[in-house]
């Protein structure tokens, strides 16, 4: 059933993507979780001091910080497997379901699923309280017990580049002194946006690699329009040629021999269908063979044996070697490969005539007709099929548009997925840039209140701390975009089957969206945050703890 196996592949899709993602997700929640309990412990450090000074131990101290993570993973947890169960499965199937004709859908709690989540969600954010809670308990009481000094200016790079430098503002030279000087905020966010961005960009080229499917493979290579599959009877059908003789319906056609069968090479075997042309030098105008790295196109001539690109990649073919195809008939038979050609759907060989009749010593009845047609409506579609099923010989016909269709259903899927990609990555995006922005405000305080004393307006203090965060995310979203393209190479290997080869380029608008996005969360925590900068007060730099 055709719907059926359109309906299982685009769950593979969907399964192969759920289980890449995730390690993204984790990994910066695992951020968010380090920049939290660093300010945490940051803020706590005279307490530490003193119970460190009262003899209690480090890992009664450490106590505090890992229960708080965990109570909070734990209330994160469920608040996420409840959507993860009820929410989001609802989102893709009622989006599968414009598509399909599906059943209403029923929910089903997974106890494994919920345990491996919640246990690597708990471990991961512990790990950070850990990791940052273990250097302030190494220090001594008295030190906790002070406030940290404050990191040492020092002279930067850009100052050694005098037609530079002696051209900037005093709040850009600040600015670029900054970013410099608290290196562990400047990795911190750039990773963090870097992450968030790579999702964005792995989203929308997910997209752009499935519309490449429909687009290449049924305009540019396939150029056919109708495929006609004979019986093996070798009879005349009268009703067929009166058809194809039809120039105002047919604007030209070739036959081929077609079979299914196996590919095999030692171990390993796929299957896949094979085409022997009848007129070698007319198939590249139905069939358009090319190589997917050069461009260049595949000549076929009488010793061409040419395979499509994944059945090559599966099987470890390269030009020169051998391949073995098994028949429907099971009888085997071994050529050596001149070509490989790009290919996005099926598995395929196509195989000079010479080399079959001489491999398989059986004469070929040309069974498979492809036709070009200038019927485009789909009313005239199916009064053509009928036309074409009422001939004596004619076991099936259909129209490649029929085709395509499917494949462009599976895109407009894919882009509900890629949606909720975007939300969610940007929802981190703007937890990330909150945390590290609302650290930045709280570690700099007493320097921001003194910058109001020497007569800074509220824009200008705004300024001097979104200047650094606008900076950082637009290297994070540089990064981020890089990183994307490495991140969508992995996830559409990992989706691919055999079968089934996506795209492997990402449009430049999807890395203008993917930018454009990113630097919209931040601008919207920059919003967020301004209030936060106006209500510091100026008595906030006499402030000292004695």
């Amino acid at each position: 059933n055709i719907s059926y196996a359109s309906f299982a592949a685009n769950v593979e899709k969907v399964a192969a993507i759920a289980t890449v993602f995730p390690i993204f997700f984790f990994l910066v929640a695992a951020l968010v979780a380090l920049t939290t309990m660093t300010r945490m412990v940051e803020e706590g450090r005279t307490q530490i001091g003193t119970l460190k000074a009262l003899g209690y131990k480090q890992g009664t101290i450490m106590s505090k910080y890992l229960i708080y993570s965990a109570l909070a993973t734990i209330t994160g947890s469920i608040v996420g497997l409840l959507a993860g169960f009820q929410i989001l499965p609802v989102i893709l199937w009622n989006a599968y379901g414009s598509i399909y004709h599906l059943p209403p859908f029923i929910t089903q709690f997974s106890w494994n699923f919920a345990f491996i989540s919640s246990t690597l969600a708990t471990l991961s954010t512990m790990g950070a309280t850990v990791m940052a809670g273990h250097q302030a308990l190494k220090e001594k009481p008295a030190t906790l017990m002070l406030p940290r000094a404050p990191k040492a200016g020092k002279r930067i790079f850009l100052e050694n580049i005098d037609f530079i430098w002696s051209r900037m503002k005093f709040t850009h030279k600040a600015t670029a002194r900054n970013l410099i000087r608290y290196k562990k905020h400047f990795f911190m966010t750039i990773t963090g946006i870097a992450g968030c961005t790579a999702l964005i960009v792995a989203g929308f080229g997910l997209r752009d690699s499935v519309g490449d499917i429909a687009n290449t493979q049924f305009s540019e290579i396939f150029q056919y329009d109708l495929l006609i599959e004979k019986d093996d009877t070798g009879k005349d059908d009268a009703q067929l040629d009166q058809f194809l003789s039809d120039s105002k319906k047919v604007n030209g056609y070739t036959e081929a021999y077609g079979d299914i069968g196996e590919a095999k090479l030692k171990e390993k075997k796929f299957a896949a269908s094979i085409f022997v042309p009848k007129d070698p030098s007319r198939f590249n105008q139905f069939i358009n063979l090319r190589n997917r790295k050069t461009g260049k196109q595949i000549v076929f001539d009488h010793q061409s044996v040419v395979i499509t690109e994944k059945l090559a990649d599966a099987l470890e073919i390269k030009v020169g070697d051998s391949v073995v195809y098994k028949d429907s008939d099971d009888y085997e038979g071994k050529f050596v490969v001149t070509d490989i050609a790009e290919n996005y759907v099926g598995s395929y060989l196509y195989i000079n005539k010479d080399d079959y009749t001489r491999v398989f010593e059986e004469e070929l009845n040309y069974g498979t007709v492809l036709v070009k047609t200038s019927i485009l409506e789909e009313s005239e579609q199916e009064a053509a099929l009928i036309e074409v099923l009422t001939g004596e010989t004619v076991l099936n016909a259909e129209f490649m548009s029929q085709t395509r269709e499917t494949y462009n259903n599976l895109l407009s899927s894919i882009n509900f997925v890629v949606i909720v990609l975007i939300l969610a990555a940007g929802g981190l995006a703007m937890i990330v840039l909150y945390n590290l922005t609302n650290i930045n405000i709280e570690e700099r305080r007493k320097e921001l209140a003194t910058l109001k004393v020497l007569g800074f307006h509220k824009k200008e203090v705004a300024g001097y701390i979104f200047r650094e965060t606008t900076i950082l995310s637009i290297i994070g979203t540089l990064v981020g975009l890089l990183l994307g393209t490495v991140l969508h190479a992995f996830v559409i290997r990992v989706a691919e089957a055999t079968d089934l080869m996506f795209g492997r380029s990402i449009s430049v608008m999807s890395f203008v969206l993917s930018a454009i996005i990113t630097l919209l969360f931040s601008a919207i925590v920059d919003i967020m945050m301004y209030k936060k900068l106006k209500n510091i007060e100026m008595v906030d730099s006499m402030k000292a703890i004695d």
